[in-house]
């Protein structure tokens, strides 16, 4: 007899949502923080053949989303469609995915807006005498009235997340949604030069952009020195038409360097075609730099596919390794064409010249100077007018405790206690007396000029021990002791500063000039002092000790980026970053130009450091290879 399964009789379980919430999910896609409400609003006014948009944000976007537009409106009927999810005018059938020319089509985005915020839109086409203005809240229409309106649309979203209380905590700070928005903003305004722009800050204007060419639009955007940068570039292909400008190569940054990509007028992400252009500057710009380019495409829209992700900014294309030759061809072109690429220069300097000019009247011979006193047998520490008058221990890197050989037991300890390879005790580490500070076991250090430092390969420090060798990475190793200099005056307050003879003027953007805002008051702890101009750029009046004038506006720079594209950081990541920044550029970058004595100071400030193993990047600042392992390489 078959034993089958008994399987319990239950009630149905699928379920049909219901619309609201069904639009809710949706809008998660869709509206994921206020920037997405900017970007999906502003390509409706441009698809809706605006010549004019306008956008008043207040409280970052929190409080209120407004986008006006002069473009064509709509009637009562399709402004209260317009709302329901799926409703569209682009278009009405599959095919036309594959003809698109406008940026929206999908028909979702004011349906999610309404389902996650409290919306109200008023609209009138030019043959209507009134205008429509329709109220939903929560995917919930509310009331439609006539009144009187300009021609276009004006849609307004209050409170967003107002009925979603755990997305609306999930927002960041002002600033950085903020930032975001400038960012949506800028990238619909670049697409599409020939139309006029305004955004708003709490009734502050912070962009105003007339119709203009696309090389007066980048300026208008990033400031007049932006336009010194560019290098054109134009080429058209079977493919695709090539067009827009590109960064030379000396202004690369190592981090967020302005970088648009527009196919057909829409902004896109690609990391290959990204890699193309990288690509074309190879050999031209450092390692881990990037360039920065406003690249436009022209290609079939039947040749491309932008129905990949909701936000649209992803896009595949039907020939993609075509496209990418094409792109680096014409990148290369542009550089050599408008003389970036390297050439030999065979115009000759004046000042060499003028070094080589025969001087008329008579030249005298160089006096010789010596010291009669110097013995060269003589004991180091006696003193001699010939030697180094500043005091063992002690450099322009800062005053120091420790000094010869002292930091090399801390070496051997503290080697004990992360790798054990040292098993010496302090007294057998080093062997010899001298008549300085004396050691336990009796060791002393001796100084510096005995040659106990040398320089390995003009990069490391070598000094030898009784152990072994020991090599120092002397960048590395002066980062950790500036590293940690500077993170002690941030967190005293204390930091000093020094104002420098002339000021250093840094021109800011809209979107930078509020990144700036944000760290202004850690870049002043530090020690940074500013004056800030009514147009918006900033003037540098001091700067901590170590730091040179020609690395200030790369250090702002590095940090303005640093924050606007990082996650939002508290105070003390953000101390940390400046601290990790700061004290790399105030570091030795030359180690071939260290005397001895400074070898000495680096070696003796390092080992007196919290953690003086490694680097503010981790990575090791010295490493002692025994002598047992010397040995084994010569069995």
């Amino acid at each position: 007899m078959d034993v089958g399964i008994w399987i319990p009789v239950m009630s149905d379980v699928i379920k049909i949502l219901p619309d609201h919430i069904a639009n809710q999910i949706a809008a998660g896609e869709v509206v994921q923080r206020p920037s997405s409400v900017v970007k999906e609003l502003m390509e409706n006014a441009v698809d809706a053949g605006a010549m004019s948009v306008k956008v008043i944000i207040k409280q970052a976007g929190k409080e209120l989303i407004r986008v006006v537009d002069d473009g064509c409106g709509m009637g009562p009927q399709d402004a209260r469609n317009s709302f329901l999810r799926h409703a569209t005018s682009k278009i009405s059938s599959a095919e036309d995915l594959f003809r698109l020319h406008t940026k929206g089509f999908r028909g979702e985005a004011l349906a999610s807006i309404a389902a996650v915020a409290q919306v109200e839109m008023t609209t009138r086409r030019s043959e209507d005498e009134l205008a429509s203005t329709v109220v939903v809240e929560g995917s919930r229409y509310v009331d439609t009235v006539r009144c009187a309106a300009p021609k276009g649309t004006s849609v307004s979203v209050k409170n967003l997340f107002f009925n979603i209380p755990a997305r609306r905590n999930f927002l960041k700070s002002d600033s950085l949604e903020m930032n975001r928005i400038t960012d949506e903003f800028i990238r619909v305004a670049l697409a599409h030069p020939s139309l006029s722009f305004e955004l708003y800050r709490d009734d502050t204007p912070v962009y105003k952009l007339s119709p203009s060419s696309l090389r007066r639009r980048i300026v208008g955007i990033f400031k007049s020195n932006t336009d010194n940068k560019l290098v054109p570039i134009d080429e058209k292909t079977e493919a695709a038409d090539i067009y827009g400008f590109v960064y030379k190569p000396e202004y690369a940054r190592a981090k967020n360097a302005e970088q648009f990509i527009f196919v057909n007028d829409r902004y896109v992400k690609s990391s290959y075609l990204s890699s193309a252009v990288l690509s074309a500057f190879q050999g031209l710009i450092p390692d881990r730099y990037y360039p920065g380019y406003f690249l436009y495409f022209k290609v079939d829209p039947a040749r491309i596919d932008i129905n990949i992700s909701p936000t649209k900014t992803e896009i595949s294309f039907d020939d993609e390794r075509t496209i990418y030759t094409f792109l680096r061809a014409a990148v290369r072109h542009s550089l050599g064409q408008y003389s970036v690429l390297p050439a030999l220069d065979f115009t000759q300097d004046q000042e060499i010249n003028n070094v080589l000019d025969h001087p008329k009247e008579g030249v005298e011979a160089p006096a010789i100077v010596f010291d009669p006193s110097y013995n060269p047998f003589e004991d180091d520490l006696s003193p001699r007018t010939g030697g180094s008058s500043a005091p063992r221990g002690t450099t322009s890197y800062g005053e120091v405790s420790l000094s010869g050989k002292q930091w090399e037991v801390v070496v051997n300890e503290l080697e004990k206690d992360s790798s054990g390879i040292a098993d010496e005790t302090q007294q057998e580490l080093f062997s010899g007396t001298d008549a300085g500070y004396t050691m336990p076991g009796g060791n002393a250090p001796r100084n510096a000029a005995d040659g106990k430092y040398s320089l390995a390969g003009g990069k490391y420090i070598l000094s030898h021990i009784k152990t072994g060798i020991l090599l120092i990475d002397p960048v590395r190793a002066h980062w950790r002791i500036m590293y940690e200099k500077v993170k002690q005056g941030i967190s005293s307050r204390g930091s000093l500063s020094q104002q420098i003879l002339f000021s250093v003027r840094i021109e800011l953007d809209a979107a930078r000039r509020m990144a700036f805002e944000g760290i202004e008051s850690e870049l002043s702890a530090i020690g940074f002092h500013f004056e800030k101009e009514p147009s918006g750029a900033v003037k540098v009046l001091g700067v901590p000790p170590g730091v040179k004038e020609s690395e200030i506006q790369g250090f702002i720079d590095r940090m303005i980026d640093d924050f606007s594209a990082g996650r939002p950081l508290s105070p003390e990541e953000l101390s940390e970053n400046m601290a990790r920044s700061l004290s790399y550029t105030m570091a030795v970058k030359n180690p071939s130009a260290l005397t001895p004595q400074e070898m000495e100071n680096i070696a003796a400030e390092l080992f007196e450091c919290c953690e003086p193993a490694f680097a503010p990047n981790g990575k090791a600042t010295f490493i002692r290879i025994g002598m047992d392992e010397l040995e084994k390489k010569f069995d």
